[in-house]
């Protein structure tokens, strides 16, 4: 059996120009997904939060049992279990979605000033 030949030294079949022309254009003719400034801050800010809304549900409620949880009042909470961790789990994710907004908004950089210049003065 003898060893496979090295790339660089295979030779390309007559036209191979032309077929690898063919596959970039086929390859640039797909369509793109692109998100825009927004959306892309608004999920680099919204995945993260929902998948640590799903591990502080975990640990939280591997310490309480929903049945003991009360109103402030002292009244017991009717609601069902799946209810009780439904509602933990959207408030964990808003509180951990407010807080990393407010991490990416004072990250940004005022109008007309450089990231490299407030990188310079940091801290002050």
């Amino acid at each position: 059996m003898s060893a496979p030949e090295p790339a660089a030294s295979r030779q390309a079949p007559r036209g191979g120009q032309a077929n690898s022309g063919a596959a970039l254009r086929s390859l640039e003719s797909e369509p793109q997904v692109a998100v825009p400034g927004l959306g892309r801050w608004a999920l680099s800010i919204v995945w993260p939060s929902f998948l640590m809304a799903g591990v502080l549900e975990m640990l939280v409620f591997a310490c309480v049992d929903p049945a003991d949880l009360h109103w402030f009042g002292g009244a017991s909470m009717e609601l069902s279990h799946q209810a009780i961790y439904s509602l933990a789990f959207f408030v964990f994710w808003v509180v951990i979605s407010l807080a990393g907004a407010l991490t990416a908004l004072l990250m940004t950089t005022p109008p007309g000033e450089s990231p490299n210049a407030v990188a310079k003065r940091w801290p002050y």
